[in-house]
């Protein structure tokens, strides 16, 4: 630690831990490229193209990484920079190395869930095969409430595996920025608005709660119609291989025929329909205050019992008003009103111009061959838009990069891009990864992700 002086307001050597995290990400690397390999031979001859391009993804991401560790623990400090200052927290070569880790973790968390969420996919895609196969030759006569189940078993391991990625790196995401913060003396980074005295660090934690609650919620409905999709296929493969019943044969003794089912009062089913909306509507604004609160306390450091100053020499303590609370519910509400509003004109302008059906069905129609009945069309959701992402992370990172190597940057530009490339982009990738968990086609999704274009919003 005394040869770090740049580490010491976190009592943690970036340099020491460089060496070692360049060693990890550089093995993650060569399971992606390996696990590409794979999939692109006979040992997994049905690999599904959106899984091979998730793996690929990780690949250039990892790189950067692995640089940009391998450049930090070869670092060595001079005495005294050019000027004659000495070398401290404040000076432009520890901005520069702390910018690059922070940079360099946030791209190790990307491609660590990059290469767990592609697992998932390529475990539930061999479940699926598995099931279509077992079908076919059905030497062992296996039933077919067994296949149902251990898909359903792939399936949750999936979920699971998805879900713990992306809410522990959006965790860790926090974390590393937090550290960053203090490790540049930038804390306390604040400004004025409303009259109210608005932290850096409160918005850290805020869009970090938010980022893994949205998570756990996607994961978990998008794989509850996939579960759904699973009874829905075996039921429709089972239902085609026995034979149609006659109107004679499918009546019992005393029992009449049946009859169309009764219609359902639309006005109620409407009613229903708004209340079940509001109650959840409500429920949201209820856990946006309770995580802003989460957020001030957290920021003030009383969550941890450990209250936290503006800066390292400075007894002065960070205190978040509570009144903020109340503005981040009522700024939230102004939001949520005006996206319903616009996202409800543009549907009904799309839907008057487009009358078309849409073949919305998790399973194969009718028609199709008997045994790909149990075959499940899955939704890959935002995976496509994910991969690009982390991609063109890995290019914006590599400028960045390249740009501060060249002198130091203007130091407001410089934690603003250190953050967004090293912090929030990485949370918005990991947010696209949990929505590209497997789900049925059928499976409902947001109002502005139907339309399309709109597919960068988290």
């Amino acid at each position: 630690m005394d040869s770090d002086p740049c580490s010491k307001n976190v009592l943690w050597s970036t340099i020491t831990a460089a060496s070692p995290d360049s060693t990890f990400a550089g093995v993650l690397a060569g399971l992606l490229i390996a696990a590409v390999a794979a999939l692109l031979v006979q040992w997994y001859t049905e690999g599904a193209p959106p899984t091979i391009a998730l793996f690929g993804s990780g690949v250039p991401i990892l790189a950067l990484s692995t640089y940009l560790f391998t450049i930090i623990g070869a670092l060595h400090y001079p005495e005294k920079l050019d000027d004659g200052t000495p070398v401290d927290s404040k000076s432009p070569l520890c901005n520069q190395l702390w910018s690059e880790w922070l940079l360099a973790t946030g791209s190790l968390f990307i491609g660590s869930a990059v290469l767990v969420c592609g697992l998932g996919w390529a475990l539930v895609s061999y479940a699926d095969n598995l099931a279509v196969k077992l079908c076919e030759t059905n030497i062992r006569n296996i039933p077919i409430k067994r296949i149902e189940d251990g898909r359903k078993f792939f399936i949750r391991l999936n979920a699971w595996l998805s879900a713990a990625v992306t809410t522990a790196a959006t965790a860790l995401l926090m974390v590393t920025t937090v550290v960053y913060l203090t490790a540049i003396d930038q804390q306390g980074l604040n400004r004025e608005i409303f009259g109210k005295t608005w932290y850096l660090l409160f918005f850290v934690y805020l869009f970090g709660l938010y980022f893994i609650g949205r998570a756990s919620y996607v994961v978990f409905s998008r794989t509850r119609s996939a579960r759904h999709a699973n009874k829905k296929s075996c039921a429709a493969y089972v239902a085609s291989d026995q034979p149609v019943a006659t109107d004679n044969e499918g009546m019992k003794a005393g029992a009449g025929p049946a009859g169309p089912p009764a219609p359902k009062d639309p006005r109620f089913a409407r009613r229903k329909e708004l209340a079940i909306r509001a109650a959840q509507e409500f429920a949201v604004v209820i856990l946006v205050a309770l995580g802003a609160l989460l957020a001030a306390s957290m920021t003030s450091g009383q969550a941890f019992n450990q209250p936290r100053t503006k800066n390292a020499l400075s007894h002065e303590r960070i205190e978040v008003s509570p009144e903020i609370v109340i503005y981040v519910v009522v700024l939230y509400i102004i939001v949520r009103a005006i996206y319903v509003l616009v996202m409800g004109v543009i549907e009904s302008v799309s839907a008057n111009k487009d009358g078309t059906a849409t073949n919305n069905e998790a399973i194969p129609p009718a028609n199709a061959k008997s045994v790909e009945r149990i075959r499940i069309r899955y939704d890959p959701g935002r995976l496509r838009t994910t991969t690009y992402s982390v991609v063109f992370l890995a290019i914006l990172g590599t400028f960045f990069v390249a740009v501060l190597t060249q002198g130091p940057l203007w130091s407001f530009w410089r934690i603003m891009i250190s953050l967004f490339l090293g912090g929030l982009y990485p949370a918005v990738v990991l947010a696209g990864l949990s929505s590209s968990v497997p789900a049925a086609e059928d499976a409902r999704k947001p109002k502005w992700e139907k339309l399309g274009w709109l597919m960068f919003l988290p």
